[in-house]
């Protein structure tokens, strides 16, 4: 059963931009809908323009769950594991994500999200049980 998925996002990429409610409300009512604890990891380079960081995690503290994680870097350690990773087309995949989604603009981080949606429907969905056919009856 799965317990606890890490989702990692590039904040640079839609911060302060017209997607950043929306991609911010996809992500919160996608982590809510399945009974998974879920971390985000959200990202940037350090000669990325992020202004007001600040007023980003007070807009979105009460919205987000379990853990929020922001990094100056795109490395991850040898001990994080991604469950899924939304990156920007042309970053090398790291070999510590289970599943990931290539972007080249803002607006397809929510197509990222709405994959994401979908694994976990699939993964924590009830699955019907078979019953086994008896061929021992047969002469």
């Amino acid at each position: 059963m799965l317990q606890k998925i890490i989702v990692r996002m590039k904040l640079s990429d839609f911060i302060n931009t017209d997607y950043e409610q929306v991609i911010m409300e996809r992500y919160s009512e996608v982590s809510g809908k399945y009974n998974v604890a879920s971390m985000l990891y959200l990202w940037f380079e350090e000669d990325d323009q992020v202004d007001n960081l600040k007023k980003f995690i007070t807009r979105w503290e009460n919205g987000l769950s379990l853990q929020t994680k922001i990094m100056n870097s795109s490395s991850l350690s040898h001990n994080d594991w991604l469950f899924f990773d939304i990156r920007p087309l042309g970053l090398k995949r790291d070999g510590n994500s289970r599943f990931s989604y290539e972007y080249s603009t803002s607006k397809q981080i929510v197509k990222g999200l709405d994959e994401l949606d979908k694994i976990l429907k699939f993964i924590t969905e009830d699955v019907p049980t078979k019953h086994q056919k008896r061929n021992d009856y047969e002469d």
